[in-house]
C-alpha cells in the first residue's frame, strides 16, 4: 500500500497509521516489553473489546451507539 494511501486513510477516518497494524511477537528473544513495535500489539484488547461488544444486551445499543457518536464530534 502507498503512504500518499494510507495518509488519505488516517484523515479520512481521523486516526493514525497505528490504527491499522498490529504486531504479533514471533519466537525471537527480544525484550517484548520494551520494544517499540509493542505500541502497536492489540493483543488481548482487541479479545476483550469484542467480547464485550458481544454481551451487550440489544435494547442498549442504540443507546451505546449514540454515546459513541456524540464523543467522537467532540
Amino acid at each position: 500500500m502507498n503512504l500518499r494511501d494510507i495518509d488519505k486513510l488516517c484523515v479520512i477516518l481521523k486516526c493514525t497509521p497505528n490504527d491499522f497494524f498490529d504486531w504479533v511477537p514471533g519466537n525471537e528473544n527480544i525484550d517484548i516489553e520494551h520494544h517499540p513495535l509493542n505500541a502497536i500489539n492489540r493483543g488481548d484488547k482487541v479479545v476483550q473489546l469484542e467480547r464485550l461488544v458481544n454481551n451487550i444486551p440489544m435494547d442498549k445499543l442504540a443507546d451505546i451507539e449514540s454515546l459513541i457518536k456524540k464523543e467522537l464530534e467532540k
